[in-house]
């Protein structure tokens, strides 16, 4: 059975240490991220089912990233986002 996947997008170790554990023992497969642009990079290489993003980056803003995938996502009839 292949597990769910989400997007992690957080530059604080400590808080994505948490979230990451938490959401694998609810049986989620997550891939974290330190910065927008190995977000973008993830994201050009595999899907997700669910994005969390970080506002605040050292590399820009998880809103912009949020705009570019809802407008994708629109693109593409898919508009999940």
């Amino acid at each position: 059975m292949v597990k769910p996947s989400i997007l992690l997008l957080e530059d604080d170790g400590a808080i994505a240490s948490t979230i990451v554990y938490a959401l694998e023992r609810e049986g989620w497969a997550v891939t974290h991220c330190l910065l927008l642009r190995e977000a973008r990079g993830m994201l050009a290489l595999l899907a997700f089912d669910v994005h969390i993003l970080d506002v605040g980056l050292p590399d820009g803003n998880g809103l912009d990233l949020c705009r570019e995938l809802r407008q994708a996502a629109y693109g593409s009839g898919d508009a999940r986002v």
